[in-house]
């Protein structure tokens, strides 16, 4: 009977560690409202062309470094749009000047970053600042 009991136990280890061993990374993010008629210049450490603003906004959760995207620009020829990456927001100093009204663009921020990393995740506390939680970090 034990050695039933402690066949199934390891069993159920070996699975769940092969499951969880296939799926990557999770990211997830909140992004602010949108703010059209504005973009964040000067910050800018990407800039692509997408088919959509949910590309962009998809970019921007990919890329580790990105805090904010503008989105819009003409479409070119191969019907696309720009999607400009930016490593701050418009609450940084630097980038406070740099917040300027372009009726061609809107602008979105990100709120909260979370990362899940297979077997752990932890749900973000909200705050005002960017936040990039990952599995080390301490809470009090």
């Amino acid at each position: 009977m034990h050695v039933l009991l402690l066949f199934l136990i390891g069993v159920t280890a070996y699975a769940t560690s092969r499951i969880s061993n296939r799926f990557p990374r999770f990211q997830a993010a909140n992004f602010g409202e949108k703010m059209d008629g504005r973009q964040l210049n000067g910050s800018v450490i990407k800039e692509i062309e997408v088919e959509s603003e949910s590309s962009c906004r998809l970019e921007c959760v990919n890329e580790e470094r990105c805090k904010s995207y503008n989105f819009g620009g003409k479409k070119n020829k191969s019907e696309r749009w720009k999607c400009q990456i930016s490593d701050s927001d418009r609450f940084e100093r630097p980038a406070r000047a740099n917040f300027i009204e372009n009726k061609e663009f809107s602008y979105r921020g990100i709120k909260v970053f979370a990362l899940h990393f297979k077997r752990f995740w932890r749900p973000p506390r909200y705050t005002n600042k960017f936040q990039k939680m990952t599995v080390d970090d301490k809470r009090k």
